[in-house]
């Protein structure tokens, strides 16, 4: 039988329970009417609560048979009883009654933090892609997320490194381990930008340093992305500025061709290319990056005649 036939075959009876409570019934037929109502009501009801216990699975969690028995011993008490089971069902079932995740900011034991490396390296199980794929999911545990953090933030600086503590950052459950995220990044961020303010207030800039770590700011994606794009466009003003006073600096030339490369002023980039190419004829290290950079200028143009294409 269907829930709403059994809802209504449950109303009916309860109204004829009613009629018999409203009226005498201390006759035989009476109360013998009474009884078989009352037991289809409770019939009915037992048959609710198990019907949406079985098709709800937060419902059999939460319910069980504990909590079914109790409903159907309430049941028993004549209008009120069944009508504040299913009652009680339905509010469980419309508005469930779900742990809230309450977080507390927990003290790490440092010696604890500073070890635990060595057990990754000792375990042979230990996988750096579970991690990840448990981070993603929301199932990395609080002690595993930060020292898997600890263990990130030795490694030098890349955009490999910054990427992994932008996931902590974006997927982890523990505002402890967001925090930690947070200020690492936010500590290597700081640290440059202190650097350049240092630099930028010296009456005599120095250029080619200042490029470097403009650079620094977009290629290891510290920022967001419109800002990075800022900051290499700073990098490559300044890159520019230290090669008018040293033209035939080969160091200098390499970074300003990545720079510009990068951001995909393909004329620029061209221009220096030949310079460099004249000036290292005899430095085979150097013509290699120089070709690689060649094929990098190549790509970028095929990509752009495609596009206008």
């Amino acid at each position: 039988m269907s829930t709403s036939r059994s809802l209504w075959w449950w109303s009916i009876n309860q109204l004829i329970v009613l009629a018999f409570l409203l009226t005498n019934i201390s006759s035989v037929p009476a109360f013998m009417g009474f009884m078989v109502a009352h037991g289809i009501v409770i019939f009915l009801t037992f048959q609710m609560l198990v019907g949406m216990a079985f098709s709800d699975a937060y419902l059999r969690k939460i319910m069980g048979k504990s909590l079914i028995i109790v409903l159907i011993l309430m049941s028993v008490v004549p209008l009120v009883g069944p009508a504040g089971s299913l009652m009680t069902a339905f509010v469980l079932k419309l508005y469930p009654v779900r742990a809230k995740a309450k977080e507390e900011f927990i003290k790490v034991n440092f010696f604890t933090l500073e070890s635990f490396p060595l057990t990754f390296v000792e375990n042979p199980s230990f996988s750096p892609q579970k991690i990840l794929i448990y981070l993603i999911h929301g199932l990395l545990p609080f002690d595993e997320a930060m020292h898997a953090l600890k263990l990130i933030s030795t490694l030098q600086w890349s955009p490999y490194k910054t990427r992994l503590i932008q996931l902590f950052l974006e997927y982890s459950r523990h505002p402890s381990v967001t925090l930690e995220a947070s200020r690492i990044l936010n500590e290597k961020r700081n640290e440059l930008l202190e650097r350049i303010s240092t630099l930028e207030s010296l009456p005599q800039k120095p250029l080619a340093e200042l490029a470097t770590l403009y650079h620094e700011l977009y290629f290891l994606s510290l920022t967001d992305p419109w800002l990075g794009f800022f900051y290499l466009k700073r990098a490559c003003a300044y890159i520019d500025g230290a090669l008018k006073d040293d033209p035939q600096n080969l160091s200098l030339l390499l970074q300003a061709i990545k720079y510009h490369l990068e951001k995909r002023d393909l004329k620029q980039a061209e221009n220096l290319l030949k310079t460099a190419f004249k000036l290292a004829e005899d430095n085979w290290e150097v013509m290699v990056t120089l070709k690689s950079y060649r094929r990098e200028l190549n790509h970028y143009r095929g990509k752009l005649s495609y596009a206008k294409a």
